[in-house]
């Protein structure tokens, strides 16, 4: 850990991303949406969608509903976007021992990274929950550095704010909340002190992630839970293990046979396009069990957890198989269909466009968007259209924090090591329970950029320093 900045150090800082993230508004200030958008429109009237974020319905609920506009929502993620970038030198220059100028520098181009613009111009959670996931990494490098009580609070209170954005980190926090007392710990120390450190250190950041669940049952009228479809979504993602054998009950098992055949999407294979269509298509696998519990979605939620869980300890080793042929069908898609991908997740795109109902809730509420306009190539989806650079530093993150590790000052060789095993982490999780997606990577350019810092910081050093 290295000493404080300057104040006018943190002034330049301040100035630069701030003027980065005017200038970026003056140039384009269109809202845009993606077909998820609607349902965050929803939650922020009150609905609980069960797979979308309520968190980010609320700043819906208090940035732009009560304008009629999504303007200033979209200014308020571009400062988020500041923030987040203003972190990330922040943590360079304390933690890694990354000089002012690299660090500035790092933080400049995040704040420029294209996948970064075209977040904080959607109405989509992103945005919100890179920050969040910036704040979590500052405090879990600060209770490595000086573990104590209120850094443990902090991390809890981010943690659930975290996974309010986005449930994918909810393994992350839960893994954190294990590891980080247990790393602040001495060598020598006693497997006592060591258990008193978890109990306490864990304890509190797990007390965030439960709060969030008893909040969720408590608005939903429900039992606790992080959302109500974890099953299907968890279930689809391992259709290609599922055999009937692994179903609760004769009427599910039926199911699963009448899809193992399926003539163009049989459960067998393993693509993740695959595994989308059974997760969204009316002929898909969740589809049948809604229809085989008549909609009910409590029997569905469970008997798809049930199904999925007894496939993943049935055949461990095809769960990390099929995380694997994930993690393969990226540099496939960096390839020759990622402008196709970019424009879908830029909401660019005429083949995933909100419905005809989301568009009669979308103008009843608000007074800009309209179908012809909603495609328009705004400047930011034009600079995002050109982001396979960028995309591909995010797939590389761990790989570049790897080397980071390596080159580091021996001082703060834990603090980069924790950023190669969050940046592994979110790709691993990504793979395994999640649909291919480029948006995915997303916040991985926070530790890309944070890799890239501390490998020219070693190259300038050793220039310097030469043995």
């Amino acid at each position: 850990m290295t000493p404080h900045l300057r104040r006018t150090q943190i002034a330049w800082a301040v100035l630069l991303l701030g003027a980065s993230k005017v200038l970026q508004l003056a140039i384009d200030s269109q809202p845009l949406l993606f077909v998820d958008s609607p349902s965050f429109v929803l939650n922020a009237l009150g609905a609980l969608i069960p797979e979308r974020s309520y968190v980010y319905g609320w700043v819906v609920a208090l940035l732009a509903l009560p304008f009629r506009s999504f303007q200033l929502l979209v200014a308020s993620q571009m400062a988020a976007g500041a923030a987040t970038a203003g972190i990330l030198g922040y943590i360079m220059v304390r933690y890694c021992g990354v000089r002012y100028s690299i660090a500035l520098t790092a933080a400049l181009l995040l704040a420029w990274d294209p996948t970064q613009i075209v977040h904080e111009h959607l109405v989509m959670t992103e945005a919100g929950a890179a920050l969040a996931a910036a704040l979590f990494l500052l405090c879990s490098l600060r209770y490595l550095a000086k573990p104590s009580l209120p850094a443990a609070v902090a991390l809890s209170a981010i943690g659930a704010a975290l996974v309010g954005f986005r449930v994918v980190y909810v393994p992350l926090v839960w893994a954190s909340a294990a590891a980080l007392p247990l790393l602040t710990m001495p060598g020598h120390a006693s497997w006592k002190t060591r258990v008193q450190a978890l109990a306490i250190g864990a304890s509190v950041i797990i007390a965030g992630q439960m709060g969030y669940q008893h909040l969720t049952g408590w608005l939903a009228g429900r039992e606790p839970a992080y959302h109500y479809r974890s099953g299907p979504f968890l279930l689809a993602q391992v259709s290609p293990l599922v055999i009937p054998e692994d179903a609760p009950d004769a009427r599910s098992s039926q199911a699963i046979r009448q899809q193992i055949d399926h003539p163009q999407h049989p459960l067998r294979n393993t693509s993740s396009t695959n595994r989308g269509f059974q997760l969204w298509n009316p002929e898909g696998l969740i589809s049948r069990l809604n229809q085989t519990y008549q909609g009910g979605s409590h029997s569905v939620s469970q008997a798809a957890s049930h199904i999925a869980r007894n496939a993943i300890r049935r055949d461990p080793l095809g769960f990390l198989r099929l995380g694997a042929t994930g993690l393969a069908e990226y540099p496939g898609r960096l390839g020759t269909t990622l402008p196709g991908d970019l424009a879908i997740e830029n909401g660019s795109s005429i083949q995933i466009q909100p419905t005809q109902n989301d568009w009669q809730l979308l103008t009843t509420h608000f007074n800009s968007p309209t179908q012809e306009n909603v495609r328009q190539i705004t400047p930011s989806r034009q600079f995002h259209l050109y982001s396979r650079p960028w995309c591909w530093l995010q797939f590389l993150s761990p790989l570049l924090g790897l080397l980071a590790c390596l080159a580091a000052r021996p001082g703060c060789r834990q603090s980069t090591a924790w950023l190669v095993l969050w940046s592994t982490s979110i790709l691993a999780v990504t793979c395994l329970l999640s649909p291919i997606a480029m948006r995915y990577l997303h916040p991985l350019s926070f530790t890309a950029f944070a890799a890239l810092a501390v490998l020219v910081e070693a190259i300038l050093q050793r220039r310097s320093h030469p043995a």
